[in-house]
């Protein structure tokens, strides 16, 4: 986690943020194609067409610019790939542990090793950008992370990874809707469509997790 948020922040000072964020969305493939290898899930073609789906529509509504220099991109994958294996690697210890206690110590650990980053280019902060960054730690740090860790906990990996596309989705659809920003046609197509696969990512979960209830044998009592 540590690696993917500092390679990500570095990633932005190097190319432009559509062309970062939409590199960073090669993570639910990366998820998806480890899924099946590290944790023996299964992962049917109707869920790696919705995972290609979700993925194109990101990049519609991202609409990247120009790619930027090769550090960009290059930073830019590797934050993609160091955050895939966080939630790989998230999966396999919420089995055992809380997502509190996941969350807590993936928290704790980043801030230990990115912490003589910050002691040695320490520079003063403005109070408004001192309170921003404690909002970004606390709320979209935190306990997003501990919301996507409880969400994680119950779902499969990959349909985790198709529903992270509604991210920038949430994003257009904020902008559209309170700060006036007109969506262009590809933009619009790109949320529906990751909003179709993320509903089929959904509905396909439900009905994994009701198909035991299905399949189980009668009891004595239910046959009579």
């Amino acid at each position: 986690m540590a690696a993917h948020w500092l390679t990500f922040v570095m990633a932005l000072q190097r190319a432009p943020i559509g062309t970062v964020l939409t590199g960073i969305y090669v993570a639910p493939v990366l998820i998806t194609v480890l899924a099946r290898r590290t944790l023996n899930e299964k992962v049917d073609l109707g869920k790696r067409v919705a995972v290609l789906l979700a993925v194109a529509g990101s990049a519609l509504v991202l609409r990247p610019a120009a790619a930027g220099g090769w550090d960009g991109i290059l930073l830019t994958l590797f934050s993609a790939a160091a955050y895939a294996g966080s939630i790989l690697a998230s999966k396999k210890t919420l089995a055992a542990t809380s997502p509190m206690m996941v969350a807590a110590a993936q928290l704790a650990t980043t801030a230990i090793i990115l912490a003589p980053i910050m002691l040695v280019g320490f520079v003063p902060l403005a109070a408004y950008d001192a309170v921003v960054l404690g909002v970004l730690g606390a709320v979209y740090s935190a306990i997003a992370m501990w919301a996507y860790l409880a969400a994680l906990r119950g779902l499969s990996t990959t349909t985790s990874a198709i529903l992270l596309c509604l991210e920038p989705v949430s994003a257009f659809i904020t902008g559209w809707l309170f700060l006036g920003e007109k969506p262009s046609p590809l933009t619009a197509v790109g949320a529906v469509t990751v909003l179709a696969a993320s509903t089929y990512a959904t509905l396909k979960w439900v009905q994994e997790e009701k198909r035991p209830e299905l399949d189980a044998p009668h009891s004595e009592a239910s046959l009579k």
